[in-house]
């Protein structure tokens, strides 16, 4: 957990730890997203490529891998600004 989210559950009135809590489920749930659909979705396109061409696993192993490094990059950006909304909210906090 990063500062500002401790700070906020350390520090903040019950509304404040609600919303953060919230928050918090709800960039899970992006996260989960993020992953899930690609894998599926490259897996499903992986596996008729692969009937079709008659070339099975080659395709199923080269989507899946794609999904990966796709979902990757999704959940680094998304960790990112998930982590400087954070620090956001922390320095406003402390400039009041």
């Amino acid at each position: 957990m990063s500062k500002g989210v401790y700070f906020v559950f350390m520090t903040g009135n019950k509304d404040e730890k609600n919303a953060s809590l919230w928050w918090l489920v709800g960039i899970a749930w992006e996260m989960g997203y993020m992953i899930a659909i690609p894998l599926v979705g490259f897996a499903l396109l992986g596996r008729f490529v692969d009937k079709k061409m008659q070339t099975s696993p080659l395709f199923l192993l080269i989507s899946i891998g794609l999904a990966i490094m796709i979902s990757t990059i999704l959940v680094i950006k998304k960790t990112r600004e998930a982590l400087d909304a954070v620090e956001d909210e922390a320095e406003k906090k402390k400039n009041h």
